[in-house]
């Protein structure tokens, strides 16, 4: 089972990440893929943060626009999943 850490002393699984909301942004996994998607009803992008997507340990985040453009924004140790999400999620609300 994945899990990731929320904070220094608990450990999120996939289905707590999908059933977590931050900062208005709200996770989903795709049909297709399996990714996780973070999406704000009020913005036209969505942020892809998939937990062990590439690599065991770490996730890769990316920041995608409906024209089909994207910011890689980097890949962190899946133990710092929420900070990086939530630097991502400060990063597209400077956006316009």
């Amino acid at each position: 089972m994945n899990t990731i850490n929320k904070s220094k002393s608990a450990l999120m699984t996939i289905d707590q990440i999908l059933s977590t909301t931050v900062l208005g942004w709200t996770p989903y996994e795709e049909d297709m893929s399996g990714c996780i998607v973070w999406s704000h009803p009020k913005r036209e992008m969505l942020i892809y943060a998939t937990p062990d997507w590439d690599a065991q340990g770490m996730t890769p985040f990316a920041i995608c626009w409906d024209d089909g453009d994207y910011i890689d924004v980097g890949t962190v140790a899946t133990a710092q999943y929420m900070t990086k999400l939530k630097s991502a999620i400060t990063l597209v609300n400077k956006m316009k």
